[in-house]
């Protein structure tokens, strides 16, 4: 568990703290504490990492319990109180990071051309003392 917290509710209540975490650097997660067990459960929000907008995000409570992600706009994600899994209620969009085969293909890509050079330059060299 690393990060800062960004929102904070409770249940009704009371008997729940639920933090939201900016996951410092990773995924954010929801940390949600029982206050009367003294037991925790952190609850990951992969689908959140590398939004630009983590700081803008807040939780809310629904009138059935639900913990909610909401942006300043819409609603993001739902989590189940009793069974601490997320659903998703709103357009999450995609993360700013680029996707592992766009750098695969970058780094590919800079190889290939890094060898074109090579080769040339020997080329080069071979004509000149020819």
């Amino acid at each position: 568990m690393r990060g800062s917290p960004i929102s904070r509710t409770s249940s009704q209540d009371g008997r729940w703290a639920y933090t939201l975490y900016d996951g410092g650097g990773g995924a954010p997660f929801i940390h949600a504490l029982d206050t009367v067990e003294a037991t925790a459960h952190c609850i990951d929000l992969d689908s959140l990492a590398g939004r630009e907008d983590l700081t803008s995000l807040r939780l809310q409570l629904a009138g059935s319990g639900t913990v909610t992600v909401v942006t300043p706009k819409a609603p993001l994600l739902a989590v189940d109180p009793t069974s601490f899994t997320v659903s998703s209620i709103g357009d999450t969009p995609p993360s700013k990071a680029a996707a592992p085969w766009a750098v695969m293909a970058a780094a590919v890509i800079i190889l290939l051309a890094g060898a074109a050079f090579a080769l040339l330059l020997l080329r080069r060299r071979r004509l000149a003392t020819s």
